[in-house]
Order: structure tokens, then C-alpha cells, then sequence
């Protein structure tokens, strides 16, 4: 698969995403993944989507643990806080996907299925969605045979797609650092850890149903209750004050070289 590419709008989402679905959209308008991703993070524009794909790239938009703006009010149990959407661009001014986009769309929806354990009878069309009043992605000739297409590639166990899931997945379980965190004030501290420690760490929202079992190298909590949720069983590392205050003062420690990670592993 094609590695992601990140650029995280601070516009048009939700706090918060209960993930059960992945809905697939065309953008609809000439450019490319990157002209898209820039475009929704340089301002507010009312709408948004996780994922925007084109011949040659994945851009990252808004983060997985959070809600876009891409369904609005459906007309099937699917919203916009229980699933991820990815955009297929159309760089040529006909507005066709083209059959790379295709592919590697269909990499980057089976890493996801994998990732987060959505059966192919959850990922959708905007189409299907809206109650078939919005003809998304532009599927509709030949009676959706596309997208019949598309989710037989999805179900195939022998395609060179496949592989390229397996081997992300073992990529996932090396991941060095997950910072985890279940409140929103604890979300600061984790992302002031995130920070400090670069690349190598993302931060996720525990509250989120996930398989946390070899996630990554270091699973870290900050805060929390006593007993946090999802996580606990496979954390190594637990940052936590007496009070939200003290934790992030913990987290700020690390940060400025006044304290270290591996005074907090768990025993």
C-alpha cells in the first residue's frame, strides 16, 4: 500500500468517532489528493474526509478517532460519527477514477477493514447512504458494475492488495509509540507528548473500541481513570498525576528533559 501521507485540518470535524463503517466518495472536481488535502486544511469550507486518494498518493486529512463532514443527515443507520470516508480524486477534467485510483483505494479500505475489524458488508457508497439521492462516486453506469467490482477485490484473499494489508498490519504492530488518553483535557497532554516525541508516535482516543494487543512497541496512558478503558491490559507505560494539572505537568517534564519515559513503565 502506499504509505499515508498526513496533513490534519483543524476544521469541519467531530470530536469523537464510533468506527463501524467506511463510505467511498468521488470529490467530484478536478485536482489531485494533495491539491484536496491542502485545500480543507488551509480553511473552513463546511465539509471534510478522512482520506483523499488519487494515482500516486494517500493524504490524510482528519484523524481516524475523529468524525468528518462528509454524509450529513443519511438516510441509513451510517453518520458521520461512526465511520471513515475516503475521497477518490479525479485529476482529469472528465471527473472519471481512474482504475489506479482505484487500486489504491481498495489498499487503503482493506487496511482499514483490517485495522479496525469492519466486515465488507459495512463499507458503502455515499450513494447507498443517501438513500440513492446522491450518485457518488460516479459509479452509476452499467448498473454499478464498478462497484460490484470494487467489493470483489475487497473480498479476494489471493490479490497482491492483500499482501500489502498483511504487511501494514505488521508495520501497525511496530509502531513505536501510542499515546492513549480517554478525556479531552488528557488529549492535550498526550499530544504535548506526541509532539516531543516526533514521527515515531501517534496519539489515539481510548474511548474508541480498537484490539490495543501489540498495537505498538510502547503503548503509552496519560491520565485516565484508575481503571482505563480499552487499553489497560497492554499498557507499558502510565503517566498520571494526582490531578489532570499534575499529569500534564508529568507529560511536561518529559518534554523539557526534567524527568524520563521509562520512570513511568509499568511493573
Amino acid at each position: 500500500m502506499l504509505p499515508i501521507q498526513r496533513k490534519i485540518s483543524s476544521y469541519n470535524h467531530y470530536k469523537g468517532n464510533n468506527i463501524r463503517y467506511i463510505v467511498l466518495h468521488y470529490v467530484g472536481a478536478k485536482g489531485t489528493a494533495k491539491n484536496n488535502v491542502d485545500y480543507f486544511y488551509n480553511g473552513d469550507r463546511q465539509a471534510s474526509a478522512h482520506y483523499f486518494v488519487d494515482d500516486i498518493s494517500i493524504w490524510q486529512s482528519v484523524e481516524d478517532y475523529n468524525g468528518s463532514w462528509a454524509v450529513g443527515n443519511t438516510r441509513t443507520e451510517v453518520n458521520n460519527k461512526n465511520s471513515i470516508n475516503i475521497e477518490m480524486c479525479c485529476p482529469n477534467p472528465q471527473l472519471l477514477i481512474s482504475e489506479k485510483t482505484e487500486s489504491n483505494t481498495v489498499e487503503l479500505v482493506k487496511y482499514l477493514m483490517d485495522k479496525y475489524n469492519i466486515p465488507i458488508r459495512n463499507v458503502r457508497t455515499h450513494y447507498e447512504v443517501s438513500g440513492k439521492t446522491k450518485v457518488c462516486p460516479n459509479w452509476n453506469m452499467n448498473n454499478w458494475s464498478r462497484w460490484n467490482s470494487f467489493k470483489e477485490k475487497l473480498s479476494s484473499n489471493s490479490s497482491n492488495t492483500n499482501n500489502n494489508v498483511n504487511i501494514n498490519k505488521e508495520e501497525r504492530c511496530k509502531m513505536k509509540y501510542a499515546i492513549c488518553y480517554t478525556n479531552d483535557v488528557d488529549e492535550r497532554a498526550a499530544k504535548y507528548l506526541r509532539d516531543y516525541l516526533g514521527e515515531q508516535a501517534q496519539i489515539f482516543d481510548a474511548r474508541i473500541k480498537m484490539n490495543w494487543k501489540g498495537f505498538a512497541e510502547n503503548l503509552i496512558a496519560v491520565g485516565g481513570d484508575s481503571t482505563p478503558m480499552g487499553f489497560s491490559g497492554y499498557t507499558t507505560h502510565r503517566i498520571k498525576g494526582d490531578t489532570r494539572y499534575t499529569t500534564a505537568q508529568k507529560v511536561l517534564d518529559i518534554c523539557l528533559g526534567k524527568g524520563k519515559l521509562d520512570n513511568y513503565k509499568v511493573k
